[in-house]
Order: structure tokens, then C-alpha cells, then sequence
């Protein structure tokens, strides 16, 4: 299955908007930084609707796979690491206008040296 933007998988970004003020931000962040770079936007029903988040294992999934980082991001950074904004911009890099290397030296040696190697 193909999604716009070239996006295939089970783990393409999507964004879900529930209202026209919502979309109309979104609409707003397309035109800021182009199409390309956007996730999927779906125009869902009710905010108030039956809505399950994946599991832990499925957030930051690019992160996670790295067994090394994840320790070590635990330990400096507590065991809800992942819900840090800096870990949502870092596993989303590359693709939006982010780069590893830039996001990789605000970590601390540790946590770029298992980033890089794990």
C-alpha cells in the first residue's frame, strides 16, 4: 500500500484533526514547511470517540530498537524518558527538516556514543 508523500508502512506519520479550527492549522503548517515534509492529515469524527493509543513498544520506535540508547536515556532522563519532546523531535528527524547530528549533540556523550553505535 502506497500513502502520499511516499509513506508506506505501518509507522507513517499521520495527524488526526477533529475541527475546522484544527485543520486550518494544520492547512497553515503544509504551507510552512511544504507537503513533502508533512505527515498525512485524516479528518477523524469525534474527538470523544473510541480512540486506542499503540503500545509503549510501538512509541519512538526508531529509538527503542536501540537497546544501548534506551538504557541509557532511562538513566539520565528518568523511566519516562520518552514522553521527553526532545526524544518525539529526535526519533522523528531526518524527514521534517530535523538533523541527527544536530539533535545528537545536545545528548550527553553517553547517549550520542550508543546512538550512533548501538
Amino acid at each position: 500500500m502506497v500513502f502520499p508523500g511516499n509513506k508506506q508502512g505501518q509507522y507513517r506519520p499521520l495527524l488526526f484533526v477533529f475541527d475546522e479550527e484544527q485543520k486550518q492549522v494544520v492547512e497553515d503548517l503544509v504551507k510552512e514547511i511544504g507537503k513533502e515534509n508533512a505527515p498525512e492529515v485524516i479528518e477523524a469524527g469525534d474527538p470523544k470517540s473510541h480512540f486506542w493509543a499503540a503500545e509503549d513498544y510501538h512509541q519512538k520506535h526508531r529509538l527503542r530498537r536501540n537497546e544501548k540508547f534506551v538504557k541509557l536515556a532511562r538513566l539520565e532522563f528518568g523511566a519516562r524518558w520518552d514522553e521527553h519532546l526532545y526524544f518525539t523531535k529526535f526519533n522523528g528527524d531526518g524527514k521534517k527538516g530535523f538533523n541527527a547530528s544536530q539533535w545528537l549533540k545536545k545528548l550527553p556523550q553517553e547517549l550520542q556514543k550508543a546512538y550512533r553505535t548501538g
